[in-house]
């Protein structure tokens, strides 16, 4: 997900007749938060990076394989950067069916984030990061609410058919 010093602009209620007013800011300074969620019991891994790219995927990949005890299967879009520079013995990729973000659990969260970003103005990346680590918090302190929010009927039903 993208965050940066650019407002993200969207609706807002008022009366009729009356345009709605906003704080904004134009902004071209950006950097990328990463995350994995497992939806079965809500616990999340997230790390901000300065690109979106397969080189700052690599790191992210190597600081959550730290956390891993076991093998895991990580779910990831088509895209060419979500692939592997070296073979990681605890750490399977799995791709989702192109043109289908629908999909993939994480993007509600990540829909859920940028409901709150919505006419937030920041003067510093610094500032977007801290407001955004903020925001995470509350989903780190919260495995239910981030269950509620990833976990799709598709993934209770593989998980039921697999056991």
């Amino acid at each position: 997900m993208r965050i940066g010093t650019r407002t993200d602009l969207g609706r807002k209620w008022s009366p009729r007749g009356v345009r709605p007013t906003g704080r904004q800011k134009i902004g071209y300074q950006y950097l990328y938060l990463y995350v994995t969620v497992k939806p079965l019991t809500g616990e999340m891994f997230a790390c901000f990076l300065p690109r979106l790219d397969k080189e700052c995927f690599n790191l992210f990949v190597e600081q959550r394989s730290k956390e891993l005890s076991e093998k895991t299967l990580m779910i990831v879009d088509g895209a060419g950067r979500h692939s592997l520079s070296e073979n990681r013995q605890q750490l399977e990729l799995s791709k989702l069916p192109p043109y289908s973000p629908e999909s993939n659990p994480v993007e509600r969260l990540f829909q859920e984030l940028r409901r709150r970003l919505k006419f937030s103005v920041f003067e510093t990346l610094d500032e977007a990061e801290n407001y955004v680590s903020q925001a995470l918090q509350e989903f780190f302190k919260n495995a239910e609410q981030v269950k509620s929010l990833t976990l799709y009927p598709y993934i209770k039903y593989a998980q039921s058919n697999l056991n």
